[in-house]
């Protein structure tokens, strides 16, 4: 009992409290950095960091290692007997020409690579959540204005029908307040279970997230203000640029590790032998080198090649990326105008709806315009509703990407 009134009580401090975050109709932030943390995705690419400093030791520690080899022989030497010989080579490969400092290089980049990638992922995951929030804070406003909109024409059908006992009412005004009711149920229906495939989008996504019993209803939109600062900020805090351009970089330390690579490594060794039953021993040094280049000059010209590639793909990223924000403050843009313009068309029809309302109950106008009118009232409920959600998503979208919510320490 006393467990089920402590999650009553969560639920409604989150529902009434929590929303006082800096975004006021968002879950509360502790709640979205546990969703983060736990996604999937974003898992997988923070074990790929360790992935990359593995790897990173690896190209440190470099490719070669000391090599032990040997031999054991019985030789027979007419007129002087049968010997046992054998010789000993310890042998390593040595990096010449600057290649280890390339290696320790491609190490560093390949980490920094894999952090940036991991944070790109934590920033599609913000987006998601984002979006299937938004999405049920949609359709939980709309299965209120359609709620709203049966009681109406419940209310109206009771209304006609105690009129009608009356000999004041027609059986087609009754037929028509029923048919309005019937239809305002079906939409109703739809509604619900959008409002209901919403609310599990989110619990399947990030079963961290609570979804409180009742939806906050977004407020009035923020005015766009300062959206080049906001465009900047976007471009300047993008991962995606920093992926391109740190890939780009990696391949043209490999580009110069594969030219410098058209000079093998030589193997240089110490030798120790034994002959003739201990009569002859000695030491001395083994040097081997590679000696042909054919095969090293062609993985040179490609990585060179894939290099060149790779810093035109990232310029091309760069482009996308200031157009994506660009987009994104646009967007801001003609969202706030477009829900401007249904304010004033749900002031107008609001204004119409009340004028047919009083006009009906005194005599002076019939039912068929007033469904007519009501339905206009409805879909300009629903139209305010929806650019009211697009202003807002737009806005969080432009600060996801800017880094300025929940992405605030990763830039």
């Amino acid at each position: 009992m006393i467990k089920k009134l402590l999650f009553s009580f969560s639920l409604l401090s989150y529902s009434t409290v929590s929303f006082a975050s800096e975004v006021s109709y968002l879950p509360p932030p502790e709640m979205v950095e546990r969703a983060l943390d736990n996604y999937p995705i974003y898992q997988q690419a923070t074990q790929n960091i360790e992935t990359s400093r593995a790897q990173a030791d690896s190209l440190r520690m470099g490719p070669h290692e000391l090599t032990l080899g040997g031999s054991y022989t019985r030789r027979q030497i007419s007129g002087l007997g049968n010997f046992g010989e054998y010789d000993a080579t310890l042998s390593r490969g040595l990096r010449i020409r600057g290649k280890a400092r390339l290696d320790r290089e491609a190490g560093k980049i390949g980490v920094a690579l894999a952090e940036n990638i991991a944070e790109d992922a934590r920033h599609q995951t913000a987006l998601l959540l984002k979006q299937v929030w938004m999405d049920w804070l949609l359709a939980s406003e709309t299965q209120a204005i359609r709620q709203e909109n049966v009681n109406i024409h419940r209310k109206a059908l009771a209304a006609l029908e105690k009129r009608r006992q009356l000999n004041d009412a027609s059986d087609l005004d009754v037929g028509l307040a029923r048919s309005a009711m019937e239809t305002s149920l079906s939409t109703l229906a739809l509604a619900q279970g959008s409002e209901k495939l919403a609310r599990e989008a989110i619990t399947a996504n990030f079963p961290e997230i609570i979804v409180p019993p009742r939806a906050p209803r977004l407020p009035t939109p923020d005015r766009p203000e300062n959206m080049q600062k906001w465009a900047q900020l976007v471009l300047s805090r993008s991962h995606e640029i920093t992926i391109a351009e740190k890939e780009a970089k990696q391949l043209d330390v490999q580009a110069r590790r594969s030219q410098l690579d058209k000079y093998a490594d030589p193997t240089i060794g110490l030798r120790l032998f034994h002959e003739q039953g201990g009569d002859e021993t000695g030491f001395g040094l083994t040097v081997s080198v590679p000696i042909g280049i054919k095969q090293r000059s062609a993985v040179a010209a490609r990585d060179n090649s894939k290099a060149k590639a790779a810093q035109y793909a990232a310029a091309y990223t760069r482009r996308e990326i200031n157009l994506i924000a660009q987009r994104d403050v646009q967007r801001v843009a003609n969202t706030y105008r477009s829900w401007q313009s249904a304010v004033t068309a749900l002031d107008s029809s609001k204004f119409v709806i009340e004028k047919i309302r009083r006009s009906y109950e005194l005599g002076a106008h019939d039912y068929t315009g007033l469904l007519l009118a009501e339905q206009q009232y409805l879909q300009s409920e629903e139209a305010e509703a929806l650019t009211r959600h697009n202003a807002h998503n737009a806005w969080l979208q432009l600060r996801i990407d800017a880094h300025e919510l929940w992405l605030e320490n990763v830039h």
